[in-house]
C-alpha cells in the first residue's frame, strides 16, 4: 500500500495549498518509517513465515508503530508538529488537523489490506485487519484506484500553467 499512502497524502494535501505537500507525503508514512526504526532499536519485529511463497505477506509484530491507539498517538503529534510549524499562519490549526489526518490515514489503509495483526491497543491486544492482500488483483486495483484518485485531485487544485511560456494562472 506504499503508493497507496502517497496518494492519499496528494488528496489531503489540496485542502491546504499552504503546506508543502511533502509534508503530507511524510506524515502519511511516517508509520512505516517508525516501523523500520523500531526494527532497528529491536522493539518491533517484521518475520519472513514459512508460507510466505504462496502468500507474499511478512508478518509484522508493531504495536509502536502500527497500532490504532499508537497511530492515534502519533497523529497527535503531528498535529502538534503542525502548530509548530505553522505557528504564524492563520490557518495553522488546519494544517495541523490535516497532517495528523494523513498520519491516521496510513492505518485506515494498512486495516484494511493487512491480514489480522494491526494491534488496537498493544502487542496483547485484539488485531485487526481485513486481508485485501490475500487478492492481489484487488489490493493492486484498489491501490490504484486511491493513487489516481489522490493525483486528480491534487493536480485539479494546481493553477494552470503555460508549459509553453512557463506562466501560471
Amino acid at each position: 500500500m506504499f503508493a497507496g499512502h502517497i496518494g492519499a497524502a496528494l488528496a489531503i494535501g489540496r485542502a491546504e495549498p499552504g503546506v508543502n505537500v511533502g509534508m503530507f507525503v511524510t506524515a502519511a508514512l511516517l508509520l512505516d518509517l517508525l516501523l523500520w526504526l523500531f526494527v532497528l532499536l529491536g522493539w518491533e519485529s517484521v518475520a519472513i513465515p514459512a508460507d510466505f511463497a504462496s502468500t507474499h505477506q511478512a508478518a509484522f509484530l508493531f504495536p509502536y508503530s502500527h497500532g490504532l491507539l499508537a497511530s492515534v498517538a502519533w497523529s497527535a503529534v503531528a498535529a502538534v508538529a503542525g502548530l509548530l510549524l505553522y505557528a504564524r499562519c492563520q490557518w495553522k490549526w488546519r494544517a495541523a488537523m490535516l497532517l495528523a489526518v494523513a498520519v491516521f490515514s496510513h492505518w485506515v489503509l494498512d486495516a484494511v489490506v493487512h491480514r489480522p495483526e494491526l494491534p488496537l491497543a498493544g502487542a496483547a491486544s485484539r488485531v485487526v485487519g481485513l486481508g485485501l492482500w490475500n487478492n492481489v488483483p484487488v489490493a493492486l486495483l484498489l491501490e490504484g484506484v486511491v493513487v489516481v484518485l489522490g493525483l486528480y485531485l491534487f493536480v485539479r487544485a494546481a493553477p494552470e500553467c503555460n508549459i509553453w511560456t512557463a506562466r501560471c494562472a
